[in-house]
């Protein structure tokens, strides 16, 4: 019994290591032939995600798996959690495609030539909490919302400033 006991903890952390590897790898490749990218971060332990091209279709299919990826474990029950750091650059995802990725544990969040983004979008992202938002050129938020969004999250909130 003592024999079986030690044989299973010294084989715990690899079965566990191996399952989570394979769930990566499946969900990386989901993503790969949608055209987007998913990395892991091992410095922070966060997901890298580029959904580059992404379209509300492509958000549709790819959330339940998304949501499903482990969000970290330790030997006395789940530990630290695991963000996202999402990218959507020339996406043409709608308010409700960004308002699913908002589901997301995200920690950061950098949108770029997403023309189909209304104000609708610059409001919900007002609403997330410790989240760095990035927006950059192509993002057609009205100034008022923009003004509106920087002072909900303040320092977490990039855009630069426009020239006209």
């Amino acid at each position: 019994m003592l024999l079986i006991a030690v044989g299973g903890a010294i084989a715990s952390p690899w079965l566990i290591y191996y399952r989570r590897e394979s769930q990566f790898k499946t969900v990386r490749d989901l993503i790969e032939s949608n055209g987007g990218h998913l990395s892991f971060d091992l410095v922070d332990g966060n997901y890298m995600l580029d959904l580059s091209n992404a379209t509300d279709q492509t958000v549709d299919q790819l959330l339940p798996t998304l949501l499903h990826l482990p969000t970290g474990f330790t030997f006395i029950g789940p530990g630290e959690d695991r963000h996202f750091w999402l990218t959507l650059n020339n996406a043409s995802i709608s308010d409700s495609g960004l308002e699913k990725l908002c589901d997301l544990h995200l920690s950061e969040i950098s949108l770029r030539n997403c023309q189909n983004l209304t104000d609708a979008s610059a409001v919900r992202l007002s609403k997330l909490a410790f989240t760095h938002v990035s927006i950059g050129e192509g993002v057609p938020f009205s100034d008022d919302a923009t003004r509106r969004l920087q002072s909900s999250l303040g320092y977490w909130c990039v855009v630069p400033k426009r020239t006209e």
